[in-house]
């Protein structure tokens, strides 16, 4: 049964779909309740069945009987970041796995992670689990399964996975918000010395603004002085102390400890910023307004997802107000990125921002 099950899988006779987004990157194929191919029959009922009653006996959750399914590949580059599968009625999660002579330098474990209470987010990897040749793994659905699937590092493969879900009646939430924490605006600003003087000329100051809105973002090259870039390139290296940034189902990278990185983040903190980015923007930089800098630190394995939006209550959904203010007195955001690195950076390299607007 699984020999013939794994020569279709394998075969073309399987339609898998590109599912791609800040959270992970791999193939998948429809539900395999919705669709037929030589062998899957047999194995649908072989899970309904026998799987089903042993996971059942085992773990005494109460599940309905009900079970979902779908086939999963990853290739190189190919992953999965830290969540923990909580959706509708998701009971037990499960994966076969069906990749032979699976190895350890292949990545693409299956990485378990352990959680703080309260608030409660995940910490650290606590269980690698290699995608061995017909091995089963299940694990309970809870707001505390945080799991991923690491990178896949080698080419010519395939990690073929059976997966799914059996359900069962929802478990309820806890009532405090244990999802990412809600980021503000962050600039990762990476930086010294003084501004490129081409961006305080008058003269060419209004371009950059007619750009900025016509397409709600420029980019400008050499923003400080090129002579000044050997030396902020020296204290990223020698002088900033970093840390690693947390927690791995928002974020993994490194960022300057406090107190590091002062110089480098004067500059962009300074009221004589501020005042070229309200040239620059149009946006009034009034006494109430809030500047968050941030130094960070990205390399193989490191991501951040998409900010959360402000408004979003513990499920996600904005919370609705009536008699909201006016328009103008609405939060107003504006996010500045700096870039540093001793090499010129390829596209292949990755590493590349995704505007989440242009997600539908």
């Amino acid at each position: 049964m699984l020999d013939s099950f794994i020569e279709t899988a394998y075969s073309d006779k399987v339609t898998f779909l590109e599912k791609s987004s800040d959270l992970f990157q791999f193939k998948q194929s429809l539900d395999l309740a919705t669709v037929d191919f030589p062998g899957l029959e047999e194995m649908r009922t072989f899970f309904k069945d026998k799987i089903f009653h042993f996971v059942n006996e085992l773990t005494g959750l109460p599940l309905n009987g009900q079970v979902d399914m779908f086939l999963s590949e990853y290739q190189r580059t190919d992953h999965l970041l830290c969540h923990d599968d909580e959706l509708e009625s998701r009971r037990i999660a499960f994966i076969l796995y069906l990749s032979r002579d699976w190895k350890p330098d292949y990545g693409g474990t299956l990485d378990l992670f352990g959680a703080v209470e309260y608030p409660l987010i995940p910490t650290t990897v606590q269980t690698s689990i290699m995608p061995e040749f017909n091995k089963f793994v299940f694990f309970d659905v809870s707001c505390r399964s945080f799991h991923q699937v690491s990178e896949v590092l080698k080419s010519d493969v395939r990690r073929l996975a059976l997966s799914g879900w059996f359900l069962g009646e929802p478990l309820p939430r806890p009532e405090a918000d244990i999802c990412n924490p809600i980021f503000k605006s962050l600039g990762m600003l990476e930086g010294t010395g003084a501004i490129n003087s081409t961006y305080l000329d008058a003269t060419t100051q209004p371009p950059i603004n007619a750009q900025l809105e016509e397409d709600s973002e420029v980019m400008l090259v050499d923003f400080l002085n090129p002579e000044n870039y050997g030396h902020v390139l020296k204290e990223l290296k020698d002088v900033v102390k970093w840390s690693e940034k947390g927690p791995p189902n928002v974020e993994h990278c490194w960022e300057a400890e406090v107190g590091s990185a002062s110089k480098l983040i004067e500059v962009f903190q300074s009221k004589e910023f501020h005042a070229l980015l309200e040239t620059l923007t149009e946006f009034e930089f009034g006494p109430s307004t809030k500047a968050v800098t941030r130094l960070s630190k990205y390399g193989h394995k490191c991501y951040q997802l998409v900010k959360h939006h402000e408004g979003a209550g513990a499920n996600g959904e904005d919370d609705e107000e009536e008699d909201t203010e006016d328009e103008e007195d609405s939060t107003q955001l504006i996010d500045i990125f700096y870039f540093a690195g001793d090499f010129e950076w390829q596209e292949s390299y990755g590493g590349e921002i995704i505007d989440r607007k242009s997600v539908v």
